[in-house]
Protein backbone atom coordinates (compact mmCIF):
# COMPACT_ATOMS: atom_id res chain seq x y z
CA UNK A 1 0.00 0.00 0.00
CA UNK A 2 1.07 3.36 -0.79
CA UNK A 3 0.35 6.70 0.45
CA UNK A 4 -0.73 8.10 -2.68
CA UNK A 5 -3.20 5.99 -3.33
CA UNK A 6 -5.42 5.88 -0.16
CA UNK A 7 -4.44 2.66 0.99
CA UNK A 8 -1.59 3.78 3.57
CA UNK A 9 -4.15 6.03 5.04
CA UNK A 10 -7.46 3.32 5.06
CA UNK A 11 -4.80 0.90 7.13
CA UNK A 12 -3.08 3.26 9.58
CA UNK A 13 -6.10 5.11 10.53
CA UNK A 14 -7.82 1.09 11.10
CA UNK A 15 -4.52 0.80 13.08
CA UNK A 16 -5.01 3.96 15.46
CA UNK A 17 -8.42 3.28 15.47
CA UNK A 18 -7.94 -0.09 17.60
CA UNK A 19 -11.18 -1.34 15.98
CA UNK A 20 -11.36 -4.24 13.84
CA UNK A 21 -12.84 -3.73 10.81
CA UNK A 22 -15.06 -5.44 8.26
CA UNK A 23 -15.80 -4.72 4.79
CA UNK A 24 -18.01 -7.08 3.41
CA UNK A 25 -18.39 -5.04 -0.23
CA UNK A 26 -15.14 -3.60 -0.91
CA UNK A 27 -16.25 -2.25 -4.12
CA UNK A 28 -19.11 0.46 -2.26
CA UNK A 29 -16.94 1.09 0.80
CA UNK A 30 -15.68 4.46 1.29
CA UNK A 31 -12.71 3.77 3.25
CA UNK A 32 -11.49 0.50 1.47
CA UNK A 33 -12.66 0.66 -2.31
CA UNK A 34 -9.01 1.94 -2.84
CA UNK A 35 -7.28 -1.66 -2.50
CA UNK A 36 -9.20 -2.86 -5.54
CA UNK A 37 -6.48 -0.79 -7.25
CA UNK A 38 -4.01 -3.27 -6.55
CA UNK A 39 -6.88 -6.52 -6.12
CA UNK A 40 -8.62 -6.94 -8.57
CA UNK A 41 -11.93 -9.09 -8.19
CA UNK A 42 -11.49 -8.44 -4.32
CA UNK A 43 -14.60 -8.41 -2.48
CA UNK A 44 -14.53 -8.44 1.09
CA UNK A 45 -11.38 -7.26 3.53
CA UNK A 46 -11.03 -8.02 7.53
CA UNK A 47 -8.27 -5.94 9.70
CA UNK A 48 -7.33 -6.87 13.16
CA UNK A 49 -5.36 -4.37 14.68
CA UNK A 50 -2.53 -6.15 16.95
CA UNK A 51 -1.17 -4.22 19.97
CA UNK A 52 1.02 -5.18 22.33
CA UNK A 53 1.30 -3.16 26.26
CA UNK A 54 -1.09 -0.52 24.65
CA UNK A 55 1.14 -0.26 21.79
CA UNK A 56 0.07 -0.63 17.92
CA UNK A 57 2.79 -3.17 16.45
CA UNK A 58 0.89 -3.89 12.92
CA UNK A 59 -2.63 -5.17 11.23
CA UNK A 60 -3.62 -8.53 10.78
CA UNK A 61 -5.48 -8.40 7.18
CA UNK A 62 -7.64 -11.06 5.38
CA UNK A 63 -8.96 -10.58 2.06
CA UNK A 64 -11.90 -12.66 0.38
CA UNK A 65 -12.49 -12.39 -3.75
CA UNK A 66 -15.29 -12.60 -5.52
CA UNK A 67 -14.65 -16.75 -6.13
CA UNK A 68 -15.33 -17.42 -2.50
CA UNK A 69 -17.52 -16.73 0.31
CA UNK A 70 -17.68 -13.76 1.38
CA UNK A 71 -15.82 -12.80 4.89
CA UNK A 72 -18.29 -13.05 7.92
CA UNK A 73 -18.14 -12.11 11.55
CA UNK A 74 -17.39 -15.05 12.31
CA UNK A 75 -14.10 -15.13 10.87
CA UNK A 76 -13.63 -11.48 12.39
CA UNK A 77 -14.13 -13.07 15.63
CA UNK A 78 -11.96 -16.12 14.89
CA UNK A 79 -9.23 -13.58 13.66
CA UNK A 80 -9.78 -11.22 17.30
CA UNK A 81 -9.21 -14.58 18.85
CA UNK A 82 -6.11 -15.79 17.30
CA UNK A 83 -4.42 -12.24 17.37
CA UNK A 84 -5.36 -12.00 21.35
CA UNK A 85 -3.12 -14.73 21.57
CA UNK A 86 -0.16 -13.83 19.54
CA UNK A 87 -0.06 -10.24 21.23
CA UNK A 88 0.22 -12.78 24.55
CA UNK A 89 3.07 -14.59 23.19
CA UNK A 90 4.71 -11.39 21.46
CA UNK A 91 3.94 -9.75 25.75
CA UNK A 92 5.92 -12.78 27.17
CA UNK A 93 8.83 -12.38 24.07
CA UNK A 94 8.93 -8.66 25.19
CA UNK A 95 9.23 -9.82 29.09
CA UNK A 96 11.59 -12.11 28.63
CA UNK A 97 13.77 -9.79 26.62
CA UNK A 98 13.82 -7.20 28.98
CA UNK A 99 14.75 -9.73 31.78
CA UNK A 100 17.71 -10.95 29.72
CA UNK A 101 18.71 -6.72 28.88
CA UNK A 102 18.10 -6.33 32.51
CA UNK A 103 20.75 -9.08 33.94
CA UNK A 104 23.33 -8.03 30.94
CA UNK A 105 23.25 -4.71 32.55
CA UNK A 106 24.07 -6.20 35.95
CA UNK A 107 26.73 -7.88 34.12
CA UNK A 108 28.17 -4.91 33.18
CA UNK A 109 28.10 -2.94 36.09
CA UNK A 110 29.73 -5.75 38.12
CA UNK A 111 32.34 -6.29 35.42
CA UNK A 112 33.05 -2.52 35.28
CA UNK A 113 32.97 -2.27 38.87
CA UNK A 114 35.56 -4.99 39.51
CA UNK A 115 37.62 -3.58 36.88
CA UNK A 116 37.33 0.41 38.40
CA UNK A 117 38.70 -1.14 41.83
CA UNK A 118 41.66 -3.28 39.46
CA UNK A 119 42.41 -0.04 38.04
CA UNK A 120 42.51 1.94 40.91
CA UNK A 121 45.85 0.56 41.85
CA UNK A 122 47.02 1.12 38.36
CA UNK A 123 46.29 4.73 39.15
CA UNK A 124 47.84 5.34 42.43
CA UNK A 125 51.05 3.56 40.66
CA UNK A 126 50.73 5.90 37.79
CA UNK A 127 50.65 8.79 40.34
CA UNK A 128 53.51 8.08 42.44
CA UNK A 129 55.87 7.70 39.27
CA UNK A 130 54.25 11.06 37.95
CA UNK A 131 54.22 9.07 34.98
CA UNK A 132 51.69 11.92 32.91
CA UNK A 133 50.90 10.26 29.60
CA UNK A 134 50.07 6.73 31.30
CA UNK A 135 47.94 8.33 33.62
CA UNK A 136 45.77 10.52 31.37
CA UNK A 137 44.84 7.33 29.21
CA UNK A 138 44.26 5.16 33.06
CA UNK A 139 41.81 8.48 33.77
CA UNK A 140 40.36 8.08 30.72
CA UNK A 141 39.59 4.06 31.09
CA UNK A 142 38.39 5.08 35.10
CA UNK A 143 35.76 7.11 33.74
CA UNK A 144 34.60 5.06 31.09
CA UNK A 145 34.13 2.68 33.76
CA UNK A 146 32.11 4.99 35.77
CA UNK A 147 30.16 5.43 32.75
CA UNK A 148 29.28 1.79 32.20
CA UNK A 149 28.38 1.28 35.83
CA UNK A 150 25.84 4.04 35.44
CA UNK A 151 24.28 2.70 32.60
CA UNK A 152 24.09 -0.68 34.27
CA UNK A 153 22.34 0.70 37.18
CA UNK A 154 19.60 2.19 35.04
CA UNK A 155 21.00 6.06 35.51
CA UNK A 156 21.47 8.74 33.22
CA UNK A 157 25.14 9.62 32.22
CA UNK A 158 26.33 12.84 34.54
CA UNK A 159 27.24 15.45 32.45
CA UNK A 160 29.96 18.06 34.28
CA UNK A 161 29.11 20.65 32.41
CA UNK A 162 31.47 24.04 32.37
CA UNK A 163 33.10 26.40 29.89
CA UNK A 164 36.00 25.44 28.64
CA UNK A 165 38.39 26.93 26.14
CA UNK A 166 37.55 25.59 22.61
CA UNK A 167 40.98 26.43 21.10
CA UNK A 168 42.45 24.34 24.38
CA UNK A 169 40.59 21.55 24.05
CA UNK A 170 41.48 20.89 20.53
CA UNK A 171 45.05 21.82 20.63
CA UNK A 172 45.16 18.88 23.59
CA UNK A 173 43.11 16.83 20.92
CA UNK A 174 45.71 16.82 18.18
CA UNK A 175 48.49 16.66 20.79
CA UNK A 176 47.09 13.36 22.06
CA UNK A 177 46.81 12.07 18.75
CA UNK A 178 49.54 13.35 17.15
CA UNK A 179 52.15 10.75 17.80
CA UNK A 180 50.13 8.15 16.67
CA UNK A 181 48.77 10.02 13.47
CA UNK A 182 53.20 10.69 12.65
CA UNK A 183 53.61 7.08 12.16
CA UNK A 184 50.99 6.87 9.46
CA UNK A 185 52.03 10.25 7.86
CA UNK A 186 48.30 11.36 8.57
CA UNK A 187 48.43 14.98 9.14
CA UNK A 188 46.06 16.48 11.09
CA UNK A 189 44.84 20.06 10.61
CA UNK A 190 42.19 22.56 12.59
CA UNK A 191 39.97 24.89 10.79
CA UNK A 192 39.48 27.33 14.09
CA UNK A 193 36.19 29.47 12.89
CA UNK A 194 35.45 29.91 16.42
CA UNK A 195 38.14 29.43 19.23
CA UNK A 196 36.63 31.24 22.29
CA UNK A 197 34.61 29.67 24.99
CA UNK A 198 31.91 27.01 25.54
CA UNK A 199 30.09 25.13 27.81
CA UNK A 200 30.30 21.04 27.45
CA UNK A 201 31.72 18.45 29.43
CA UNK A 202 35.39 18.25 28.69
CA UNK A 203 35.86 14.77 29.73
CA UNK A 204 33.58 12.78 27.84
CA UNK A 205 33.39 14.97 24.86
CA UNK A 206 37.83 14.47 24.86
CA UNK A 207 36.55 10.49 25.33
CA UNK A 208 34.57 11.70 21.82
CA UNK A 209 37.42 13.01 19.68
CA UNK A 210 39.30 9.96 20.76
CA UNK A 211 37.39 7.66 19.61
CA UNK A 212 36.69 9.32 16.28
CA UNK A 213 40.04 10.16 16.14
CA UNK A 214 41.33 6.44 16.64
CA UNK A 215 38.48 5.35 14.39
CA UNK A 216 39.58 7.76 11.57
CA UNK A 217 43.40 6.32 12.23
CA UNK A 218 42.22 2.76 11.91
CA UNK A 219 40.59 3.47 8.40
CA UNK A 220 43.44 5.23 6.67
CA UNK A 221 46.65 2.69 6.54
CA UNK A 222 48.08 4.91 4.25
CA UNK A 223 47.68 7.60 5.80
CA UNK A 224 45.86 10.89 4.70
CA UNK A 225 44.67 13.96 6.14
CA UNK A 226 42.63 14.71 9.56
CA UNK A 227 40.71 17.68 9.70
CA UNK A 228 39.22 19.55 12.82
CA UNK A 229 36.65 21.98 12.84
CA UNK A 230 35.52 24.18 15.57
CA UNK A 231 32.52 26.86 14.55
CA UNK A 232 29.75 28.65 16.38
CA UNK A 233 26.44 28.03 15.29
Amino acid sequence: ASSGDGQYDAFMNALRKNTPILAQDVQTDATFHVVTQDYPHLESVLIVPIRLNAKEIGLCTAYGYDHNATLTHDDLNFVQALMRHAAIALAKFDETAQRIRREQYVMLGNAASYFKRTLAHALSIARDAACQPVLQELEQIAESADDCVEIAQGQPLTLHRQPCSVAKFIAEIMQAVEPQFSKQQIRLRHQAEYDGEFTFDARKLRRAFLNFAESARQRMPDGGTVTMSSRLR
